[in-house]
């Protein structure tokens, strides 16, 4: 398992506890991405029902979504969190990440 970075810089608090398994499930949905094996599968059951191919089944957009909310987590309560070393970066960009954090709340739910 990969150590989250930035743990100098950023207190995320509760959310410490939850990162470790939510990076594990997002590397390994990107590893097979990333370093492709050319193996042929069996289909796989869809999050919506039918049988579908592994890449179908692991990039649909329920995983899609998933990865993105984590995304927005981490970079929101980085922002929220920053200790005094990080801080001044932290101020200068929590306009924009609460921005598009807004603008991906409302994308997502109007996409499901």
């Amino acid at each position: 398992m990969r150590r989250p970075r930035g743990s100098s810089g950023f207190s995320i608090g509760a959310y410490a506890q939850r990162l470790p398994a939510d990076l594990e499930w997002l590397f390994d949905l990107r590893d097979p991405a990333v370093h492709h094996d050319e193996k042929m599968h069996e289909p796989e059951p869809h999050p919506l029902g039918p049988d579908v191919s592994v890449e179908s089944r692991n990039y649909c957009w329920e995983n899609a979504k998933r990865a993105v909310d984590l995304a927005v987590e981490v970079v929101t309560s980085s922002i929220a969190s920053a200790k005094p070393a990080t801080k001044q970066i932290a101020d200068r960009f929590s306009p924009t990440v609460t921005e598009l954090a807004q603008e991906w709340a409302e994308t997502s739910e109007s996409e499901v």
